[in-house]
């Protein structure tokens, strides 16, 4: 096997047979359902809350993608090519202020401006930790940005150690990967997906479907393929929606167990997978390998999926639940109108 970590990841046999998983997923080959209930309204999902979403295939997710959207002129937008479009307009702008030689402080205010653009795209603009290095009216940010491409760009050639070496050459809170910077590096790096809580609840869930169907423990499933969730916004209980573990198994850590480190080798791991699924499929609409093509739309229809990935299983449970406490009460509504 290659010190390369790319390859390594690549030939690892369980991340093979997962990657011809989910090819049989997106040509149809295997068959996928999911279904969720919307939480909230179409300000924060895309659909009305108490919305019942369903796919019938990867396919059909994505071409059922929703998300509310900012544009830069504060228009709010839904479908993925508009996402698209805002996205193209940050990204030439990004891009262009970290080709330049020389560097004015306009051009930083400008660079510090897109990435607000495009947190605002993202909903997370309002949390100030979210992406905390990044919106610094500094011309280090550039520098920084740079660095950070160049590592994640590259990192897929380097053995292990040389990985290791030139991230702890980088200031760490200026490659720090979260549901905001994954956001920002996706559009300026090569092929590197938005690996969020949603994403990453996809992920798992298919994951844990692949261990099922090919009688593998889940929890022997190999390091490369335990893909981490983060909970939904707002959600304060120990049951999350985007838990894919079973039960009390933690197989599927959330991001916040996760060292920095970690979570940008997951995010590049994610990527390669996705890339490779691309690279493979015929399906047209998904055989464009860039982010702008069938990648971005392969990510889509996974944000999509991981919404909810527990929905129906927490309806199995109410209605056992139901059924229990019918079963519960029928003897005593027996006794009450039993004979004297």
């Amino acid at each position: 096997m290659s010190n390369n970590l790319k390859q390594s990841f690549s030939e690892n046999h369980q991340v093979s047979l997962f990657t011809d998983y989910l090819l049989s997923l997106l040509d149809g080959r295997r068959g996928f359902s999911h279904t969720w209930k919307a939480r909230s309204g179409k300000n924060k999902t895309g659909f009305k809350k108490g919305f019942l979403w369903r796919c019938d295939s990867l396919t059909d997710a994505y071409e059922q993608y929703r998300w509310p959207a900012l544009s830069p002129t504060g228009n709010l937008t839904f479908t993925l090519e508009e996402s698209n479009r805002i996205f193209n307009y940050h990204e030439a702008s990004i891009v262009k202020t970290l080709e330049k030689a020389d560097t004015s402080q306009d051009d930083i205010h400008l660079l510090k401006e897109d990435i607000l653009g495009v947190l605002r795209w993202g909903g997370v603009d309002t949390k100030p930790n979210i992406a905390k290095a990044m919106r610094a009216d500094s011309a280090q940010l550039k520098v920084n940005l740079n660095n950070a491409v160049e590592l994640i760009n590259h990192g897929g050639s380097m053995s292990e150690a040389e990985f290791d070496t030139r991230y702890e050459q980088l200031d760490e809170n200026h490659i720090r990967i979260d549901s905001g910077t994954t956001k920002i590096y996706s559009l300026i790096c090569r092929d590197f997906i938005i690996l969020d809580s949603r994403v990453g609840a996809a992920l798992g869930l298919l994951v844990k479907n692949f261990c099922h169907d090919h009688d593998i423990p889940t929890e022997t499933v190999c390091n490369d393929l335990r893909f981490s969730w983060g909970a939904a916004s707002g959600e304060k209980g120990t049951y999350k929606i985007r838990n894919p573990n079973s039960t009390s198994s933690a197989v599927f850590q959330n991001f916040g167990r996760l060292t920095n480190k970690e979570r940008l080798l997951q995010n590049l791991k994610a990527s390669w997978l996705l890339s490779d699924v691309i690279s493979k499929t015929k399906i047209p609409s998904f055989s464009s390998a860039h982010t702008a093509g069938g990648l971005r739309r392969l990510e889509a229809a996974l944000f999509m999926i991981g919404y909810d990935v527990n929905y129906v299983n927490r309806q199995k449970q109410l209605d056992r639940n139901r059924r229990h406490h019918v079963r519960d009460i029928m003897p005593s509504a027996a006794m009450a109108f039993a004979p004297d």
